[in-house]
């Protein structure tokens, strides 16, 4: 089955029931998963975020992660959700204004980078953030750590 294929991918060595959530995975494995279900997985812009296609490729050039999901939905199975892409903190801003420069066309009033997230991380495996604000911030904050990132719900 394709979903236990993307669990090995994604999260090598965990036993997956379903619907599973990935972090930390490095761009050119989302990328071979990507290849391997609907081509809207990596074109789509659901609730106006950047595709994740788009996403796995600016987390490669900036020496990023990606984080999203494997749906376990019976009517649209084995599909996967590029929400979320982190980043070394000193890459932050190019990271803010390369979402904000290719991603112009508004979503219910708002752009991809108003409707983002920002967290900051004092290192990769750190589980809480150090600071979080709007997407928006990125651009004139400054890094506010080790690592940054923007994620879309």
């Amino acid at each position: 089955m394709l979903r236990t294929l993307l669990a090995d991918w994604l999260t090598p060595g965990l036993d997956h029931e379903g619907g599973f959530r990935f972090h930390d995975a490095p761009p050119a494995a989302v990328r071979d998963a990507l290849s391997h279900v609907d081509p809207s997985c990596r074109d789509s812009r659901p609730n106006g975020q950047p595709p994740g296609g788009w996403l796995v490729d600016i987390a490669e050039r900036l020496g990023g992660m990606v984080a999203g999901q494997v749906g376990d939905d019976d009517w649209l199975p084995e599909r996967i959700r590029v929400d979320a892409i982190c980043v070394p903190g000193e890459r932050g801003a190019e990271l803010a204004r390369a979402v904000d420069e290719q991603w112009q066309q508004p979503f219910m009033d708002a752009l991809a980078l108003d409707l983002a997230l920002a967290e900051a991380w004092d290192r990769w495996d750190a589980e809480t953030p150090v600071w979080s604000g709007p997407g928006r911030d990125l651009l004139t904050c400054g890094p506010r750590g080790a690592v940054v990132g923007l994620w879309w719900d």
